[in-house]
């Protein structure tokens, strides 16, 4: 069964109108980088609703990550409800289907805010193990990159999905080789990337 995930941007009906239409317009650039790179490994394409928040449908855990990943990185404050179940495809965009993985997201969401978390997930009673697990790591492994500080969610992002080495990142960012090494070692971020791999 298939993962949804819905993303509520938090912060969006804070702050001025200005400033909120520069934050959607980056928000939707991303959506588009996203869809183009895992083209063929989602559902649908994830999408920006009116309500400025985020839908995404994905058979693989490891997509959403990235996305969750891409948007702290641009330090965008959001929670998620995480969702299993069937999903009915209606047309190309996740914000266009529905079904079980939905509504159990979107109570997932609805149990986040109440509880002021970041993050749940809800299982449709009819998912079986491998589905569950899935789930599961999506939920731990965004919650792994919530302990990291933005300097190491950085590094770790570069590592992970540009595939970077360490002297790579510290040319980038201007630091030493060592300071960088420090900071994605504290970061866990190998271990993450190991459980990334095991699962593409």
């Amino acid at each position: 069964m298939p993962i949804a995930t819905i993303v509520d941007i938090a912060t969006s009906r804070q702050i001025p109108e200005k400033e909120r239409r520069k934050m959607i317009n980056h928000i939707d650039n991303l959506l588009q980088k996203f869809n183009e790179r895992w083209q063929g490994e989602i559902l649908a394409k994830a999408a920006r609703t009116a309500g400025d928040s985020i839908e995404i449908v994905s058979e693989k855990w490891v997509p959403i990550l990235h996305l969750l990943h891409t948007l702290l990185v641009n330090n965008i404050n959001f929670r998620v409800g995480i969702g299993v179940g069937d999903v009915t495809i209606l047309r190309e965009r996740a914000d266009e289907c529905d079904g079980p993985a939905f509504w159990r997201a979107r109570e997932a969401l609805e149990e986040a805010k109440k509880e002021n978390i970041e993050s749940s997930y809800r299982i449709d009673e009819k998912a079986k193990g491998e589905e569950i697990h899935n789930a599961e790591k999506l939920y731990l492994t965004h919650l792994l990159l919530l302990t990291m500080s933005n300097k190491q969610r950085r590094y770790c992002y570069q590592m992970i999905w540009e595939e970077k080495n360490v002297t790579d990142i510290a040319k980038k960012e201007r630091k030493t080789k060592s300071n960088v090494s420090v900071a994605i070692r504290r970061s866990k971020c190998k271990s993450l990337r190991r459980v990334i791999k095991k699962n593409r």
